[in-house]
């Protein structure tokens, strides 16, 4: 899970902050900001809708955007990629 751009994908609640998930009123867009590890078995755009499907078997039928905001690589210290490394393909 990821904040996304500035830390604003998050919902607010009693004592807490979750990162990564901002629910927001129907009908409202769900937003889900994740970040994929690389390699990974399937396309990212499989993964998004895997999450989606997943969010609204819990939500319901509401519109879920899945958006991959940064790729950490295996093997990597700290799974991120080093500086001016670019990521890798998508697909």
């Amino acid at each position: 899970m990821d904040g996304g751009p500035f830390g604003t994908v998050a919902s607010h609640l009693p004592g807490r902050r979750v990162t990564g998930v901002r629910l927001g009123e129907p009908p409202e867009t769900v937003e889900v900001a994740v970040v994929a590890r690389w390699p990974w078995p399937v396309p990212l755009p499989a993964v998004a809708d895997e999450i989606a499907a997943a969010v609204r078997g819990v939500l319901g039928e509401r519109e879920v955007a899945v958006t991959v905001v940064d790729v950490e690589v295996a093997g990597e210290p700290g799974g991120a990629r080093p500086a001016g490394t670019p990521a890798p393909p998508l697909a």
